[in-house]
């Protein structure tokens, strides 16, 4: 197994530089997508953290952090989770290993520690030693998560940040997720969350729209040099062409034994964008369309021609409940309270 550090490790990152944070629905190629700016924008990005708007939300418990002792905690408590996320919810070999995620920077959590005097200061601090680590001039983050993620807190906490929303097709999206272990049990409730992800991030962009860009998966796939060039003015700088044979290295190499990310150790093919309409059944395109048919026109996306009948309400809370009682679910609701439990148990012995 290669180490995934690139042979330019040890050069410092330009802590100035804003952060890059990608959100976008879960399938939407965020994966890829984080692939190709490795490689095109220099950018270190880790496996999948989830830790930052989660601890944000609960800093408050390990009390005041310009406190070396506390800062030292809440770090220790990050790690222990970290650890957790790693082996409970890697998707592959690879992915678990620490140096294709946060837990690489452990070895220098003093200097981290040292260096820093708020919340803020240490995730930025981490994925500043990330990025050094694998020889990437600047660093991200991939927060895409089950339910719309917590973009606020997680710009606020790696600021300065500008957000990139990947946005695919919604059928796609449902198609794809669905399949997954950890996706949605029908398509209602999968074109329901497609439709909460885009809107909540839109939302976001119009108010930020100087730190915001959207890019389609469907032109990852078919021109990604192209599609990146449009990123340059977010970015501050052109896009290098991206090499397809460098990405066994990197996050890409973390992710290929997964079987859900197994496509990422291949060059994208334009027909990936419309395999959704082998996988779909007639009735299951109605039922998507019937619940973002509005949202699928505004973003571009061809639809039927046929008048939709909406679900009904209750079919929405029975499609909701099944989500709520699934073990997966349970399973995302005891991760989501780990840092308040941490901070809790904490809070006694903060200064």
């Amino acid at each position: 197994m290669g180490t995934g550090v690139n042979e330019n490790e040890g050069a410092k990152p330009d802590n100035t530089r804003p952060a890059i944070i990608i959100v976008g629905a879960p399938r939407s190629g965020s994966y890829l997508l984080a692939t190709m700016l490795e490689s095109a924008f220099d950018v270190a990005i880790p496996v999948d953290t989830h830790f930052i708007p989660l601890f944000a939300r609960h800093a408050h418990l390990w009390g005041n952090l310009e406190e070396l002792d506390n800062r030292a905690a809440l770090l220790a408590d990050i790690y222990r989770f970290l650890r957790l996320w790693a082996r409970a919810f890697a998707v592959g070999e690879d992915a678990a290993s620490p140096s294709f995620t946060l837990l690489s920077t452990e070895s220098e959590a003093t200097a981290i520690i040292d260096s820093t005097t708020d919340y803020h200061g240490l995730v930025r601090e981490m994925y500043s030693v990330f990025a050094r680590h694998h020889g990437r001039g600047n660093f991200g983050d991939k927060s895409v998560y089950f339910q719309p993620s917590d973009i606020e807190r997680i710009a606020t906490s790696l600021a300065p940040a500008k957000i990139i929303h990947i946005i695919r097709d919604g059928r796609a999206v449902c198609a794809s997720w669905r399949r997954t272990w950890f996706g949605p049990h029908s398509v209602l409730a999968a074109a329901n969350y497609w439709q909460q992800h885009v809107r909540k991030y839109q939302a976001w962009g119009e108010r930020h729209d100087l730190e915001y860009a959207e890019i389609r998966f469907e032109d990852l796939v078919r021109d990604a040099d192209g599609a990146l060039a449009g990123l340059a003015g977010l970015m501050g700088r052109p896009a290098v062409p991206v090499a397809w044979d460098s990405r066994s290295e990197g996050l890409a190499k973390a992710m290929i034994n997964a079987p859900t990310h197994a496509l990422l150790g291949q060059s994208p093919i334009r027909e990936r964008a419309e395999n959704w309409k082998k996988v779909l059944s007639n009735d299951e395109c109605a039922a998507i369309e019937a619940v973002a048919d509005g949202l699928l026109r505004s973003l571009g996306y061809e639809s039927g021609d046929e008048v939709r009948v909406r679900p009904s309400h209750m079919q929405f809370v029975a499609a909701q409940l099944i989500e709520t009682m699934h073990p997966v679910s349970w399973a995302r609701g005891f991760k989501n309270r780990l840092p308040m439990a941490y901070g809790l148990r904490a809070y006694p012995f903060a200064k």
